[in-house]
């Protein structure tokens, strides 16, 4: 599991006193970094420089060779100046490397489109429909159709937009970026237009004014997709709508998603390979809505549906047998003691889940508090064995 928040603010602070809060912090960057320093726009001032570098370090990728997180954690470890005068925090230091370690040994080892445990902690259950759909878009077969969007629909809260949690899981380990979209019922194109053009030009740069109404949403998704192609390297990026169900099938906003689709589909003669080309994941785009006017095996649709007792039963299993092995290895889980607390457990899942219900709650939501609960009761009782399949 990554760090969170607060325990990032504390690297924060340890980096600037102890890092670049010298009279000359080139030298101990030099010193630790000197593959990296020359590329760094750093200040004089240590609080600015102390921020860019758990700036670098957070957007670093557990699957990165050697990420940046792990060598600042690494670093900051191996000061004895820590070590000495704040024997707490270098103590949550070391806790903060090692599951920092850990998350990049379990990228290694697993399929993040296996997971059930997120990287963030949350959980994903079940939902193979998902991860196969979610694992074609980053991985188009060759020889077959590209896959260039992907509608999620379903019931009204039954998890389509937890979706997208599932999508910056992946986003941490393959070459994929998200880039996020949330919507409401006053979208509209302009709205849209705005929200990506300061996620994908952050140098400020904007479309040319069109006045003719018809031509600015094709020129705006022209636009869009030159710029998400532009920022390609390595990755591709992703456009992500959530709560598409909230717009009104004629809206502007509606025509700008289905010119995009249009637009991601023909994306010049110097184009990305298949795989680097911008997707689109439409979550709550129904049948209510405009067709994409794609192909029909390049829009891929994802059914959601109410999770069942044996999906529940079935994750735990999986899960409980993964905390076991990594907090007791050696000891042979007991199958009687096992199967009675899964059953407890989906039990429990499947009551709370139908009380936030009854109190006018999400379904989805509740079902995936009260398992992350339930996961984090279990791995406490084990031992605080840390599960493998992020």
């Amino acid at each position: 599991m990554p760090l969170e928040e607060q325990e990032w603010d504390l690297v924060r602070c340890l980096v600037e006193e102890f890092l670049v809060g010298t009279a000359d912090p080139f030298v101990p960057l030099h010193q630790h970094f000197p593959d990296l320093v020359g590329g760094w726009t750093l200040k004089s001032v240590p609080a600015h420089n102390a921020r860019f570098l758990v700036s670098q370090a957070r957007q670093a990728r557990p699957t990165d060779e050697a990420p940046f997180s792990l060598r600042l954690l690494t670093v900051l470890v191996g000061l004895q100046e820590i070590e000495m005068q704040r024997a707490a925090e270098h103590a949550a230091l070391r806790r903060f490397l090692e599951r920092l370690q850990a998350e990049q040994a379990a990228s290694h080892d697993h399929d993040p489109f296996d997971a059930l445990i997120l990287v963030s902690g949350d959980v994903f259950i079940d939902r193979l429909p998902t991860r196969t759909l979610l694992r074609q878009l980053a991985r188009p077969e060759p020889h077959k159709p590209v896959p260039l969007a992907l509608r999620v629909v379903g019931g009204e809260r039954l998890g389509k937009s937890y979706t997208y949690s599932f999508i910056v899981h992946i986003s941490g380990f393959r070459d994929v970026a998200a880039v996020p979209v949330f919507l409401d019922s006053s979208y509209t194109a302009a709205d849209i237009l705005r929200d990506l053009a300061t996620k994908i030009a952050p140098d400020g740069s904007a479309p040319r004014e069109v006045d003719d109404p018809a031509k600015r949403i094709r020129h705006w998704a022209d636009w869009l997709v030159a710029r998400a192609i532009e920022r390609t390297e390595e990755r591709a990026l992703w456009f992500v709508f959530d709560q598409c169900n909230e717009l009104d099938p004629t809206s502007d906003a509606v025509q700008l998603i289905a010119q995009l689709a249009i637009n991601v589909q023909n994306p010049g003669l110097h184009g990305p390979p298949p795989e680097l080309r911008p997707k689109l994941v439409l979550l709550g785009y129904g049948d209510a809505l405009p067709d994409l006017q794609l192909p029909r095996k390049q829009v891929v649709v994802d059914q959601v549906v109410k999770l069942e007792a044996q999906q529940l039963g079935s994750f735990f299993s999986a899960v409980f047998r993964d905390i076991h092995a990594h907090g007791l290895p050696g000891q042979p889980i007991d199958e009687e003691q096992l199967e009675a607390t899964v059953a407890a457990s989906v039990a429990r899942v499947l009551q709370d889940a139908q009380e936030a219900v009854d109190d006018g709650g999400c379904y989805s939501r509740a079902v995936n508090e009260s398992v992350a609960d339930v996961v984090d009761f279990y791995r406490e009782e084990v031992g605080g064995g840390a599960s493998t399949q992020q």
